[in-house]
């Protein structure tokens, strides 16, 4: 059994605090020190079950919990045996729907944050692999509060410019001026990727 992230119940409070306050780092926070350990927790449990699967269940557990912070009572039972319930609740919920295998593979989450264009992107999974959040931590350093937000909803798998726009305060903006304001976000952040994965690659 994988041992569960070394967080003090305080600092659980603390995290989901930062979360419930809509803190635009916590949601990142969040899956840096949980998302790659409850993969590992699903693949231990269900050992005859597709690693995308567990991918995709741990995924959406972190983004059930992003999305409604409420939706857990830090009195109730630790941060991380409410994630791992959930996760397992999902994996159950996409094997009965038989959609395991209806994610494209995701070979990595710079890869994917690399492809596509405007509307269209695929949505990201946060650390496809152990290398992954490193140069995501990279990738944040210098960003707005704005660009931070930004990048949140990239990892939730958000697409439309609107969403963009509003995360970025554009909305006293044309519906061009957005658009190509958001698009310089974009590319502001795919440029901060791939340096940041050149520097991770020369530091391993």
């Amino acid at each position: 059994m994988h041992a569960s992230p070394m967080l003090s119940r305080e600092q659980e409070r603390d995290l989901h605090r930062r979360l419930v306050e809509d803190d635009p780092t916590a949601s990142v926070d969040l899956a840096e020190t949980y998302y790659v350990w409850l993969i590992a927790c699903l693949k231990n449990k269900n050992p005859d079950i597709h690693e995308e699967a567990c991918v995709s269940a741990a995924t959406d557990a972190w983004k059930s919990l992003v999305k409604n912070p409420r939706s857990y009572d830090p009195d109730k039972l630790p941060l991380s045996s409410f994630l791992r319930m959930s996760a397992q609740g999902d994996l159950r919920n996409l094997l009965k729907k038989e959609v395991s295998h209806r994610h494209e593979s995701l070979d990595s989450v710079e890869d994917s944050l690399l492809g596509g264009n405007d509307e269209k992107e695929p949505a990201i999974l946060p650390f496809q692999r152990d290398s992954a959040s490193a140069i995501l931590k990279l990738v944040r350093e210098g960003l707005s509060a704005g660009e931070l937000r930004a990048l949140d909803l990239w990892l939730q798998g958000e697409r439309t410019t609107k969403a963009f726009a509003d995360a970025l305060d554009l909305k006293h903006l044309s519906s061009k001026e957005q658009k190509d304001a958001v698009k310089r976000s974009k590319d502001k952040i795919k440029k901060r990727v791939e340096r940041a994965r050149r520097e991770h690659d020369e530091s391993t």
